[in-house]
């Protein structure tokens, strides 16, 4: 199958300040994962090697996402122009119009390129249309396959990273004591892994029975997950300027040139885009209120009063030392 030589016409034009945002939040929500690696630090004997893997899987993704989707765009933007009507892309047509990026007289018949594009955009399963574009009924098989493998690693990636967070938060006495169990034979924190794989198939489960009464409701999660992360990256920068004038003589095996340059850059960034997302999706702002509330409430009443009781338990424990028997006659 011949791709199409037509040039990639106006990348940057994505359709006023609102559909900007929405660019740069999925494509914040596109590259959650290459920091996961960092709690595994404790665990690498070479800490340079965290830098250098953090730097690595950016420039890995992006390359990915590039070429890539420069080929869904250049391979799916020409079939739908010289086949309007087919029972593939009729539905992404009419998903465009009622969205609003196609009028609604629009000209099937004389699509032009960018008018495909923007019905090609709605498509849900872009990468399995592609597939079947070149390669046919096995090519749909292939993507299927591919995108499940990727759909597994992704999903162990981030329940080990996050499994580390809430065995670190038990241990702390910030969460329940039952996270902070290890497993003797392989030395993970079982009762987390077990616990997030729930909460992951509980959201999963959502998300499946969501869509079938509210279409597209899977798009919260995305700008929530867009969300959650610029606000780590904010916290994130704040705590690299904070710790650099609490702790300048710590051990940094990685520094950040430019001093406080790049966080404060990034923090500004990442801040704003924070609040454009709250502007443009209201519904992550309510969400995130109220987790924001019962987070307040938890870390107020609920994990003061934890930690109290470990101390208590601490010290019972202490007095319980076994004494020397009474001699028997």
């Amino acid at each position: 199958m011949a791709i199409s030589p037509a040039p990639v016409q106006t990348p940057l034009a994505v359709g006023g300040p609102g559909k900007f945002v929405e660019a740069v939040a999925v494509g914040v929500f596109l590259y959650v994962g290459f920091e996961w690696v960092t709690p595994l630090a404790e665990e690498v004997t070479d800490q340079k090697l965290i830098a250098r893997g953090l730097f690595l899987t950016v420039g890995v993704l992006f390359v990915t996402y590039a070429l890539f989707n420069a080929g869904l765009t250049r391979t799916m933007a020409p079939a739908i122009q010289a086949a309007p009507g087919d029972a593939a892309y009729a539905p992404l047509i009419d998903a465009a119009v009622a969205k609003g990026a196609l009028p609604p007289d629009v000209d099937r018949a004389a699509l032009t390129y960018d008018q495909a594009k923007q019905a090609f955009g709605t498509s849900v399963t872009p990468h399995v249309l592609m597939y079947h574009r070149l390669f046919g009924t096995a090519g749909i098989a292939v993507i299927v396959l591919m995108s499940l493998l990727a759909s597994v690693t992704s999903f162990n990636a981030g329940t080990i990273t996050a499994s580390r967070f809430l065995y670190a938060l038990a241990r702390d006495g910030s969460m329940p004591k039952i996270f902070s169990r290890i497993s003797i034979r392989y030395a993970t924190p079982y009762m987390a892994l077990i616990a997030l794989s729930a909460m992951c198939l509980a959201i999963s489960v959502t998300v499946f029975v969501s869509e079938h009464f509210v279409p597209e409701s899977y798009e919260v999660f995305i700008y929530l997950g867009a969300f959650v992360e610029c606000m780590i990256y904010t916290v994130m920068a704040c705590s690299v300027m904070a710790l650099r004038r609490r702790r300048p003589d710590d051990e940094r095996p990685y520094r950040v040139p430019g001093g406080d340059v790049i966080p404060l850059i990034v923090a500004t960034f990442f801040g704003l885009l924070m609040i454009a997302i709250v502007v443009q999706r209201p519904i992550v702002g309510v969400v995130v209120v109220c987790a924001g509330v019962l987070t307040a409430y938890y870390g107020w009443k609920v994990v003061p009063a934890m930690r109290a009781r470990a101390r208590a338990a601490r010290r019972q424990r202490g007095r319980r030392r076994p004494g020397r028997r009474p001699a028997t006659t």
